[in-house]
């Protein structure tokens, strides 16, 4: 004949069966926002890294059109052909004429608050913006959506001049956080020499 547990021995079995829920509900919340912190801090580097890669090959695409009156359409193109789009949220982007070689941009080229686009300038910049990005290749030049900076002005007679590409995009999360909001800039830019006088 078994013995049945006494009451105190089941009242306690009960008990240690709550707690160990109670510690792996605590351990699970943890243990799944590190997992998820690592997945979604993968997807951020990826997004940073295909900007960054995107807007190099834009920059290198517009050094070799040159003076070609479509190579702003050229620019945007290579970009996100090389998966821009796909990486983040892309809010404008900054063809401008490079200063001896500094990457920076010119100051009258930038966005006052980081949130408003800039405007392009004469001789300088050319902004754009979504709506802009996947126009006709014919919407381009000058007249244009390029010309305040007219790509016919673009040399590489007497002085080198250096061509820019900045993006300024915002990356979204994968994992939607009901907290916190993840999201963040992300900025890019790129400079090379203007190589010839217009290739396609």
């Amino acid at each position: 004949m078994t013995k049945r547990p006494s009451h105190a021995a089941r009242l306690t079995s009960e008990k240690e069966r709550g707690a160990t829920m109670v510690e792996f509900a605590l351990i699970a919340v943890v243990l799944f926002s590190l997992i998820f912190g690592i997945i979604e801090g993968g997807f951020a580097v990826r997004a940073r890294n295909t900007i960054n890669n995107a807007v190099d090959d834009a920059a290198r695409r517009g050094a070799v059109a040159g003076s070609n009156s479509n190579a702003d359409y050229l620019i945007l193109n290579q970009l996100f052909r090389r998966g821009a789009a796909s990486a983040a949220t892309v809010q404008w982007v900054v063809v401008y004429k490079g200063d001896k070689g500094s990457a920076d941009l010119p100051a009258s080229c930038t966005s006052v608050d980081g949130e408003t686009p800039p405007t392009s300038q004469f001789g300088q910049c050319n902004v754009y913006v979504p709506g802009q990005f996947d126009a006709d290749e014919g919407a381009f030049g000058c007249p244009g959506y390029g010309f305040q900076w007219c790509p016919d002005t673009r040399t590489t007679s007497g002085d080198l001049e250096f061509i820019g590409v900045y993006v300024q995009a915002k990356y979204e999360p994968i994992i939607d956080q009901i907290f916190v909001d993840l999201s963040f800039d992300v900025s890019a830019n790129s400079l090379q020499v203007i190589e010839t006088s217009g290739e396609l």
